[in-house]
């Protein structure tokens, strides 16, 4: 079997000359310890940072870009007599995610449970009586919809069937070929959750 994983964190490394006189591409110049100060501050002070490499052909038009988040991982000058005054920096980062714990709130007591469980299943329950309207969120998919409104993930071919113009319309905005029967759902759009 092929087990799909995540795509592994990008890695940048590159060499850096910080000029200390003009040449033909930097005509100011500019004292290499500023430099040298914000690139320190990054790495001690443990900053992530946007590393944005903008691309363009001779006539100027742009190409590509490179826009990632990174973390500075290692900063080392590498002196040459061959380089002059021209300070030579090596520097590494690799790519920075966001993460977070996320923080559930303790029930006061089994009572105080098994009493708001019992109440949110009546509600459940009521809210399917009659069809319902439910806008998509970011990192919604049509089984945790269909798990919230019937109890039962399984049940999101109600939904999908429900609602199958406007999911594939919206897929096909976002540049897909199909939604997958339903995977692929985007923000924003409103769903009609309909009854049991």
């Amino acid at each position: 079997i092929n087990l799909l994983k995540s795509p592994p964190l990008v890695e940048v490394e590159f060499e850096a000359r910080f000029p200390m006189r003009k040449y033909p591409y930097s005509r100011e110049v500019q004292s290499f310890q500023s430099y040298w100060d914000k690139l320190k501050l990054l790495k001690e002070n443990k900053t992530p940072f946007r590393f944005i490499v903008a691309r363009a052909t001779n006539s100027l038009k742009s190409t590509w870009d490179t826009n990632l988040q990174m973390a500075l991982e290692n900063i080392e000058i590498k002196e040459d007599a061959d380089e002059g005054d021209d300070v030579i920096v090596s520097i590494k980062m690799r790519q920075y995610k966001d993460y977070g714990v996320k923080i559930l709130k303790k029930a006061s007591s089994s009572t105080s449970t098994t009493t708001s469980t019992a109440t949110k299943k009546r509600e459940e329950t009521k809210q399917t009586d009659s069809n319902q309207s439910y806008t998509v969120k970011s990192g919604d998919c049509l089984w945790n919809i269909a798990k919230k409104y019937y109890g039962n993930g399984a049940s999101y071919t109600k939904i999908y069937e429900a609602n199958k113009k406007i999911i594939e319309d919206t897929a096909k905005k976002y540049g897909k070929q199909s939604s997958s029967n339903g995977w692929w759902i985007y923000p924003g759009t409103k769903l009609t959750i309909p009854k049991l």
